[in-house]
């Protein structure tokens, strides 16, 4: 059966359950599981264990001890020091159901990762948010309202304007894991485009990218980008090349708000996952 997906308020079955861990506690379960969580949530320091490195500064063996006492704290692990079912079970599809989502936001005083999956009744996600490491189990209708829950909600500037432009300008602010570094000079693009182009990157707070795994585990994901700006939210989709352009890959960016991404996600996971 084909999860179901839902945006807009409704009361889900049951309320998300969530588990806050920080890094410590990430860095534990990771220890826990012998690694079987998607190698970048994990804290970049484990893949340092072996000479003893730590996180900022501390050692290693501190800082898995301080991770083990919370999540005994915290109910995750059980009096013989095991993970827990319910988290051992969504550790397992965090990292092997085909239906998965990962979501990045990177940029100015963003870094926030997310992993989530869709099972027919149930879904769950990993965010790592800053220091911030969140668990959280929950009814599938409800997994478009967890995307909501990651996306910042900014009031859009009105009278904005689309702008097209060659893809090229844009391959390094949108880089995943970068956000508002200057594109460099765009050629062929009249000065009126290129003084827009300008305003609009130096504006760029955060760049929003969204892979959709394919229901069989094998086909190519589905995939999003979208920029968070200073005035709102734009999405970004291939258009035509203007006359004279043949050859060339160009994008439009478009105005948008967060309902907005969130009914692209939601349409990329129908065509995705149905």
């Amino acid at each position: 059966m084909s999860p179901v997906v839902f945006l807009g308020e409704r009361s889900p079955i049951a309320e998300p359950r969530r588990l806050e861990i920080g890094l410590p506690g990430l860095l534990a379960l990771a220890h826990r599981t012998d690694d079987a969580l998607p190698a970048e949530l994990r804290p970049t320091s484990w893949n340092e264990a072996e000479s003893g490195a730590g996180i900022a500064g501390r050692d290693l063996a501190d800082l898995l001890a301080e991770g083990e006492e919370a999540l005994r704290s915290r109910g995750a692990l059980d009096a013989d020091g095991a993970v827990v079912p319910s988290i051992a079970a969504d550790l397992v599809e965090l990292a092997g159901n085909p239906r998965r989502v990962r979501l990045s936001l990177a940029g100015r005083g963003e870094a926030l990762l997310a992993y989530l999956w869709a099972g027919a009744d149930l879904a769950g996600s990993l965010v790592r948010h800053g220091s911030r490491c969140t668990l959280s189990l929950l009814d599938t209708r409800a997994l478009g309202d967890e995307v909501a829950t990651l996306l910042p909600d900014p009031v859009p500037v009105a009278d904005r304007q689309p702008l097209a432009v060659p893809l090229e300008t844009l391959s390094v602010v949108a880089a995943d894991g970068e956000a508002a570094v200057p594109f460099g000079e765009a050629r062929d693009l009249s000065s009126e485009v290129l003084q827009r182009l300008r305003r609009w990157d130096s504006s760029v707070q955060a760049v929003l990218h969204v892979a959709i795994s394919s229901d069989d585990g094998v086909g190519v994901p589905r995939a999003l980008v979208a920029f968070l700006a200073a005035d709102g939210w734009w999405a970004a989709t291939p258009t035509t090349a203007p006359a004279g352009a043949d050859g060339e890959q160009w994008v439009r960016l478009q105005p948008t708000d967060r309902s907005g991404v969130l009914a692209d996600v939601a349409s990329l996971m129908t065509e995705a996952w149905t």
